[in-house]
């Protein structure tokens, strides 16, 4: 009761804040919270949860989840299914009973007042031991975390700040080192291994193992077990003495840490030989005399000298842990200082060490120096990893490079001072190594370090080329920058010596640096061979500071001026040949071409004697005193030849007043061939263009009116075009295209249907066709007539409506010869010949477009007729095609004694007949054009058909039966279709489409005849005259099996059988 009491108060303290440390614990363990509430509950005491939250209590908190003896009835419950004195896994607070082996759950508080916004959470998995947890957390936890921060409280950004930052990352990565040392020391011990089978205890008195060196098997297995152990140590003996595999970079304290780690497993094998179970054995096996002891003792002699080898190395080495610190910093000066001191200790060690002072040892011990020095020069320039050596700018990198070139240098240096000082004592050794072999390294990262600065060099060489206005130059420029570019994508570590990729690299990087130098200097001489006055801007050149180019400038004055005579021989030679008749620039006149030419010549010798003028003193000399002589010789030849031919272009201007004058539209054919009359439109637009024959000239200042008024004439006549075309492609040539598209046929297509039904559909449907195609042909003879219009209004003949009038153009004839003439006789032939020819040219029009209807009416009759053949003759004629559903529905019917398809084969093709006529009657309900005037006074004949009539809902299918009947009164299309011989081809095919089945259907029919005796003999007769024959058993039951075999067959007949267009059923 006591402990259930104390268990309800611990469970009366649980608030918020336990609950949320128990929703992290069992976030962390993967057990419900209410089971992790429970197990906390078991702990003894809270006083550790309390003093945590208190203010000013405990700044951490730690949990253990670990396994361990479960706990009892002081715990305040029973644990169910869990036996007294049995291990289970459970929570501890603050300590646990025995060692940690799982999970700790470690809390601290940031500051002295709890909130859980200030509370830090933390988990150390030592499953694989303590010190593996502990490495793990502070390296991949708390190392990024400091590495990431930028607060450091009152560390600044000052240098001494920096640099303790920097030391307190170095104590951090030294204190990681050391947990990973300590862990491999104890994860590298050798444990003998145990025996169980013989009770050491028991040998621990003289009596006993008296009487177990008497027992020959005792001994024998006592043998056996101490040869275990012998071949246990000699393995560790024989792996000690291997050479050891170690990183390419490890640097001196590893070789301190694998000393510690050999002496730490040798000498746990050294207690181990001293301990009790391996005494009895040996005082054993020594009364027994026997003769593996001999060997033992041999062994025991080396591992103990491996012992104290192991012992006195670390002993010595131990002195390198502070001089050997600057090298683990990236302090460069810092490790400038120490290096005194680190040769000085390894000198020490190799005179005073007893194991420490062969070559070997010692040379070793050095090249891990050299390595360290290297690897902190690489982290020292790339600033720990973060930034690449072609990231950073060019004089901080420089100087990083040159400060890690002279540590190595003064590193070299130290040690051969060091290496030729006497001996103070006689008798020492002196450090008798190779230098090779230890500086190697060092030697290959200087010369690797010097290639990344003349790289650099050479990229600030030629980064002053983007800034060069020479042509080509710039190119240069690119080219190098890709080139450079590709170098930086390169993936292996630039610093690393040891990577031969560098080295071939670089060649290939100075073979086309060489290459683009050498395209520079041709550039130069090109410039020198061909612009003298781009030569001549030395500055451009000297400015770039490459010094590919600057021994040629410093030639290059001497070199111009020898060039400039050889242009100015040039020049007086391109203009003796070319003075006649100089090559003109494109587009331009003879004579300002040839000014302009002349001008050139003088400009190319004239420019580079004035950069001489201004920027040299070369012309005072003897030489350039004669290039000047020369220059003025031909300048004023040039001079001259310039002004002569401006002089002439002045007095000739004066002349060529007269063919401005001349009109800008020239008549070439002397007959009136530009006074045409055809209409008003053309009529304006010759008379503005008139003026271009008569009134205007080149030289007059009414042009741009001119222009603008003929560009508006002109624009009456695009517009018209666009209108004529609009109604002829869209209004006209769409409709005809649709018509001609017309299906005038309705086909099932989801399924086979009657005949009865088919015919039904059709009948609806070609009426509604024939309205459909009767409105388009309406439509399309509207458009014709607008199309008329059009040309009328432009050609200025102004008729009457049709509608007005009788609708066609002879009506209009004949309204003419009735109509006084008072008009026309005022008029002249030519113009009534005029208007005659133009009615002709409309009748034509007319005519053509409504041979055009006929012809797409044609078109739409005979490919609906093709549809229906084609779905006639599926199977006939299309059998290597898709098959084409059937589409019309037939029975076979008993008509004793045959059988028969209802309908048949005749009705099938009146059907089809009936559809013929139906898709020809489609045409009749077309009515031809120009009747629109026989179709009003059709309608105000027939009675009740009076648009009055048409007004209301109700009458809607009056109507439409009243326009059919009207229309069909007409004049139409149908003989028109019906005459096409392609019309006529496909009638004559349908018209014997039904003969084709008559074969298809009687092979269906032959197959019942097998059972034509079921309904052709009677069943009372047939069975007495079967009995008649008093027949056996088996008699009886064959003629059971044959009508019962005939009835099997019956039932598996399918109910419908496709034959062609055909769908039969037999149900």
């Amino acid at each position: 009761v006591q402990y259930e009491k104390a268990r309800e108060d611990r469970r009366a303290k649980v608030n918020a804040l336990y609950k949320y440390i128990f929703e992290v614990l069992s976030a962390i363990v993967g057990l419900d919270l209410s089971i992790v509430e429970e197990m906390i509950l078991d702990v003894p005491t809270f006083d550790p949860f309390d003093s945590f939250f208190a203010k000013g209590g405990r700044k951490s908190l730690k949990i253990f989840y670990q396994e361990g003896v479960a706990r009892g009835a002081e715990c305040g419950r029973i644990i169910p299914g869990v036996e007294k004195g049995s291990r289970i896994l459970q929570f501890y607070v603050e300590k646990t009973p025995d060692k940690i082996k799982y999970s700790i759950l470690y809390c601290f508080d940031n500051n002295n007042i709890f909130t859980l916004q200030e509370v830090s959470f933390g988990v150390l998995d030592a499953s694989d031991g303590l010190l593996p947890g502990a490495k793990d957390v502070i390296e991949k936890v708390f190392l990024p975390a400091i590495l990431e921060t930028s607060n450091w409280g009152n560390l600044g950004q000052s240098k001494e700040d920096t640099k303790d930052k920097q030391n307190f990352v170095e104590t951090i990565k030294k204190y990681i080192s050391f947990l990973g040392g300590a862990a491999a020391s104890i994860e590298g011990t050798v444990e003998l291994e145990k025996i169980d089978h013989i009770n050491f205890s028991e040998l621990q008195t003289f009596d006993k193992i008296t009487a177990a060196a008497d027992n020959y098997d005792t001994v024998r297995q006592l043998e056996e077990v101490l040869m275990i152990w012998y071949r246990q140590i000699e393995h560790v003996l024989n792996e000690s003495k291997q050479l050891r595999r170690e990183a390419k970079d490890s640097g001196p304290l590893m070789e301190l840490e694998n000393w510690k780690y050999m002496s730490a497993k040798l000498n746990f094998i050294i207690e181990q030989i001293k301990g009790q179970n391996c005494k009895a054995v040996i005082n054993v096996l020594k009364v027994a005399q026997s003769k593996v002891l001999k060997a033992w003792q041999e062994l025991d002699g080396r591992i103990t000298d491996a012992a104290n080898e192991s012992k006195d190395n670390v002993k010595y080495l131990s002195t390198l842990e502070i001089v050997c610190q600057p090298l683990y910093t990236t302090d460069v000066v810092l490790m400038t200082q120490g290096i005194p001191n680190l040769i000085k200790s390894v000198q020490m060690i190799h005179r005073v060490s007893k194991y420490y002072n062969t070559s070997e040892r010692i040379s070793s011990l050095l090249i891990k120096v050299t390595n360290q020095m290297v690897t902190t020069c690489k982290a020292y320039i790339t600033d720990a990893g973060l930034n690449r050596v072609w990231d950073q700018e060019t004089p901080i990198v420089i100087g990083k490079i040159n400060e890690c070139i002279s540590l190595l240098k003064e590193y070299q240096k130290c040690f051969r001072e060091t290496k030729q000082e006497p001996s103070e004592h006689l008798g020492e050794r002196a450090l008798e190594v190779s230098e090779m072999y230890i500086f190697g390294k060092s030697e290959a990262f200087c010369r690797r370090l010097e290639k990344i600065m003349e790289m650099i060099a050479i990229e600030q060489n030629f980064n002053a080329l983007t800034r060069c206005a020479i042509e080509g130059v710039d190119l240069m420029a690119v080219k190098f920058k890709n080139i450079y570019h590709i170098f930086q994508k390169k993936p292996y570590d630039t610093l690393d010596p040891t990577v031969a990729e560098f080295d071939v690299d670089f060649v290939k990087f100075m073979s086309e640096v060489e290459r683009l130098e050498v395209s520079n200097i041709m550039i130069y001489y090109n410039l020198l061979g061909k612009e003298s006055i781009e030569s001549l801007r030395l500055g451009l050149f000297q400015n770039l500071n490459m010094p590919c180019l600057q021994e040629e400038t410093e030639r290059t004055v001497g070199c111009i001026l020898q060039h400039y005579v050889a242009e100015l021989e040039a020049t007086k030679k391109i203009y003796q040949a070319q003075k006649d008749d100089p090559p003109l620039a494109r587009n331009m006149p003879p004579i300002a071409g040839k000014i302009l030419w002349v001008r050139q010549l003088f400009r190319r010798v004239n420019e580079p004697i004035s950069y001489f003028h201004k920027h040299s003193d070369i012309l005072s000399s003897p030489e350039g005193k004669a290039v000047v002589q020369s220059y003025n010789k031909l300048a004023y030849v040039l001079v001259e030849f310039e002004v002569v031919y401006h002089d002439a272009w002045m007095k000739e201007i004066s002349q060529l007043q007269y063919p401005l004058k001349i009109a800008i539209i020239e008549n070439e054919l002397k007959s009136k061939r530009m006074q045409l009359e055809v209409n008003l439109k053309i009529i304006a637009a010759e008379a503005v263009l008139r003026q271009g024959l008569t009134m205007l000239t080149w030289a007059s200042v009414t042009l741009e009116t001119f222009f603008l008024e003929a560009e508006q004439v002109l624009h009456v006549f695009r517009q018209l075009l666009r209108r004529v075309t609009v109604i002829s492609d869209v209004r006209i040539g769409l409709l005809l295209k649709e018509i001609s598209r017309t299906s005038l046929v309705s086909l099932p297509v989801d399924g086979p249907i009657k005949i009865e039904d088919l015919l039904a559909d059709n009948e609806g449907y070609t009426k509604e066709c024939a309205e459909l195609l009767n409105v388009k042909s309406t439509l399309i003879e509207d458009a014709v007539l607008d199309l008329i219009d059009i040309f009328e209004r432009h050609c200025g003949f102004l008729f009457p409506k049709p509608s007005e009038s009788q609708g066609t153009f002879e009506s209009k004839e004949k309204e003419k010869e009735k109509t006084p003439t008072e008009g026309s006789q005022s008029e002249d032939s030519k113009s009534s010949n005029k208007e005659e020819e133009f009615k002709k040219n409309c009748k034509d029009l007319t005519a053509y477009f409504s041979r055009r209807l006929l012809v797409s009416l044609q078109k739409a009759t005979r490919l609906s007729l093709d549809r229906i053949r084609r779905r006639m003759v599926s199977k006939l004629f299309y059998s290597k095609s898709k098959d084409i559903p059937p589409f019309l529905k037939a029975e076979i019917h008993l008509d004793i004694p045959n059988l028969v398809i209802v309908p048949s084969l005749d009705d099938i093709q009146q059907a089809i007949n009936r559809m013929i006529h139906l898709t020809m009657e489609v045409s009749r309900g077309v009515a031809q054009w120009g009747q629109r005037h026989l179709q009003k006074s059709i309608l105000k004949t027939e009675p009740g058909t009076q648009q009055g009539g048409f007004g209301s809902h109700g009458k809607k299918a009056k109507k439409g039966e009243a326009d059919e009947k009207v229309i069909r009164k007409l004049k139409n299309f149908y003989s028109g279709v019906a005459e096409n011989e392609a019309v006529a081809k496909v009638i004559l095919l349908l018209s014997s489409a039904g003969n084709s089945l008559k074969e298809g259907v009687s092979e269906v029919l032959q197959v019942f005849d097998k059972y034509k005796v079921l309904w052709t003999e009677d069943k009372d007769t047939k069975f007495q005259e079967f009995f008649a024959t008093d027949p056996t058993l088996s008699e009886i039951k064959e003629e059971i099996v044959h009508y019962d075999t005939f009835e099997q067959e019956m039932k598996n007949f399918k109910p419908t059988i496709l034959l062609g267009p055909l769908e039969l059923h037999t149900g």
